[in-house]
């Protein structure tokens, strides 16, 4: 559990329950709940009226529900799930064949059968996923981030190197639908303190011995329990901290990092002290909000393409945008590769590692990586699903 959102025991807290209890001359306003903050922030960044992105917001959870049981139960035909807030947040799907027959039965406990459209792709997800990891092989390490396109039924791929990656799999996969696309570079989050901005925004900032030796900052993600031992965990990026070594916050002692994935994935697990109660809470902003975790991706909430999701991170706080592909392979400009990621449109930048991705009080993923730069045209993030997380490091995440 973290420390800015921990109860401590002893004659601290007693200490900072008597000051809290002195009245303020003129009391600052209550902070805003942390989900209502996600969906002001989530209109900012798509241009919605509020009541509208709101609408918006609520819908990806039943989306994402679609998406599962199109997977569960059309796995040979399925093509997709995906919306955009840029049409209305029209819920569209593909199937290469029966298209309407089969949406039919996918939908129809879908409260908004009104947005749905129906097309018929030619490939199915289930293809198109082997063909993503095919062209992600041939790629080895070149940057690039290689994706799933299922609005236009092809895999996407954004190097650097655009002109030699489609010479390269013109000749390898000839007549296969892949598109190469020229794109940033993309690099792991974590901020070194030659290059740190400096800032403290939303999460907990963890400080801690990284490659090479150098003290790295990252966020903190999320509170969990590892399974084996019942011990109290804190996760964030895999990348941020060394295997043993100890993480601090503002020269307090959080926990030593216990099991690390990196690279292949992107967490680790730190056995937090005892002094530190267990909470399923995530502090969003330095405004004071706050998100109690009540799902997980996973466990009761599925991805799908276009889902609302805000990330928080100490450099640029809350940030909103749209997930853009699933079950996607990065090949970092350091060099490392990591798959089953997820891209989305929100911007961040270094310090933001480990940070929370959430759709309300719905628990996405954390911080893995981004585009090189400031935000802007072509920026998105990568995150590190939920599920992976607990998979991969024998844990749950508290709710």
């Amino acid at each position: 559990m973290n420390l800015a959102r921990s109860a401590l025991r002893g004659a601290a807290a007693v200490a900072l329950l008597a000051a809290a209890a002195v009245p303020s001359a003129s009391a600052a306003p209550a902070p805003v709940p942390g989900d209502v903050a996600q969906v002001r922030a989530f209109a900012a960044a798509t241009h919605l009226p509020y009541a509208a992105a709101r609408e918006y917001v609520a819908l990806t959870a039943p989306v994402g529900d679609l998406q599962a049981r199109g997977v569960a139960e059309y796995a040979a035909t399925f093509a997709g799930v995906w919306r955009t807030p840029a049409d209305g947040g029209l819920v569209h799907m593909a199937f290469t064949r029966d298209a309407a027959v089969s949406a039919a039965r996918l939908t129809a406990r879908f409260a908004r059968r009104d947005l749905v459209r129906v097309t018929t792709a030619r490939t199915s997800l289930r293809s198109l996923d082997a063909l993503s990891g095919r062209v992600a092989a041939e790629l080895g390490r070149t940057p690039a981030t290689v994706s799933v396109d299922v609005a236009n039924g092809a895999v996407r791929v954004e190097t650097p190197g655009a002109d030699a990656v489609r010479t390269l799999l013109a000749a390898r996969l000839p007549g296969a639908p892949v598109v190469v696309g020229a794109g940033r570079a993309t690099t792991p989050l974590a901020c070194t303190g030659r290059v740190c901005p400096g800032s403290a925004s939303g999460g907990l900032d963890l400080l801690g011995t990284g490659t090479g030796g150098d003290l790295f900052l990252c966020t903190s993600g999320f509170d969990a329990t590892t399974v084996a031992t019942g011990a109290a965990t804190l996760v964030t990026a895999g990348h941020c901290f060394n295997s043993g070594g100890l993480a601090t916050n503002n020269g307090i002692p959080i926990g030593q990092v216990t099991t690390r994935v990196w690279p292949g994935g992107d967490a680790e697990a730190i056995a937090q002290l005892p002094v530190y109660l267990p909470t399923n809470d995530v502090v969003w902003t330095t405004a004071g909000a706050h998100v109690a975790v009540a799902r997980v991706v996973g466990r009761g909430v599925t991805e799908a393409v276009g889902a609302a999701v805000c990330r928080t991170g100490i450099t640029t706080e809350n940030q909103c945008g749209t997930i853009q592909s699933l079950n996607v392979s990065v090949t970092y400009v350091t060099g490392q590769t990591v798959t089953g990621l997820t891209k989305a449109s929100n911007c961040s930048q270094p310090g933001d590692s480990g940070g929370p991705f959430m759709s309300g009080t719905d628990a996405y993923g954390i911080t893995s990586g981004g585009t090189v730069g400031a935000c802007g045209s072509g920026t998105y993030s990568l995150y590190y699903p939920a599920n992976r997380i607990e998979s991969a490091l024998g844990v749950r995440i508290n709710t």
